[in-house]
Order: C-alpha cells, then structure tokens, then sequence
C-alpha cells in the first residue's frame, strides 16, 4: 500500500510541475526557437545579425521596439531523435522578431524617429547590400495622435 501511495504522489507531483512550467515560459536571455517558448509578456527576439535568438520583455514606454520578424529559411537537419521516433513535427512557432521585441498591450511602437542597424556593415561584409532594420520606440497611442496635429 505505501508504494502505491508514493507512485501516485509521484504521478501528480510531476504532473503539478509541468503544468506550472507550462504557462510559465522560460526567462529573459534564454535561447529560444519561437515567442510561444517565451512565456506571456515576452517574445523571442535577435538582438543583432551575429546573435543567436533570446527571449525578452516586450517593449515597456520609451523602450525601443520592433515589428520586423525574421524570415523563415529551410529547416536544417534536427539532432532530436525523441521527435523523429515520435513520428511528431516540430513545434509550430511564430518568428522572433529582429532587433527587439514589440511593445506591451496598450503602446504602440512609433517609428517618427528612427534608429537603424545597416546589417551590412555590422556583419562585416563589404560585399553584401546593406540591410536596414528600423527599431522605433514605444509611446502611448496618445503620443502619436498629439505629434500628428
């Protein structure tokens, strides 16, 4: 009777901890494949063209912003034997985004005053074109009908 007690302790312990992380997301810095890794209030973003892809805060007022997402390229070979033998696809995920996140519910990300990254030049590479990624930054949508008058 008491390994039977311990199995179903041990059953819903660890069904109690993957729910819990489930709506949790990982934390900010993390590597990430998608926003839907993140967690709410965070999205999976590039900080520059020679980064991997980290979760982050989505853009608080004043912080800048983003609403280019990275392109999708061809799937490269996956070391995940555990998904293969599942007969399972990868996880479905929305693109990180490029140079920050979005901003918050509530803001809007205004791009009146611009900041760009030439990706060009900051890879080092004379031969490709340079590429622009404009981050603008997060105001309230007030903002934006006062500076259009």
């Amino acid at each position: 009777m008491a390994c039977f007690l311990v199995l179903v302790g041990a059953i819903v312990l660890c069904i109690c901890r993957t729910s819990a992380a489930e709506g949790k997301g990982k934390e900010v810095g993390a590597s990430c494949d998608g926003n839907e890794e993140c967690g709410p209030e965070k999205c999976c973003f590039r900080p520059g063209p020679e980064n991997g892809t980290v979760c982050g805060n989505v853009g608080e007022e004043g912080q800048p912003c983003s609403k280019v997402t990275l392109t999708e390229h061809s799937p490269q070979p996956s070391c995940r034997e555990d998904e293969e033998a599942a007969g399972s696809n990868a996880p479905k995920y929305t693109h990180p985004y490029d140079g920050a996140c979005p901003c918050k519910d509530g803001l809007t990300c205004d791009f009146s005053s611009l900041e760009e990254r030439e990706l060009g030049k900051t890879m080092g590479s004379a031969e490709k074109e340079g590429v622009k990624v404009q981050l603008g930054k997060c105001v309230q949508p007030s903002t934006l009908k006062e500076q259009k008058k």
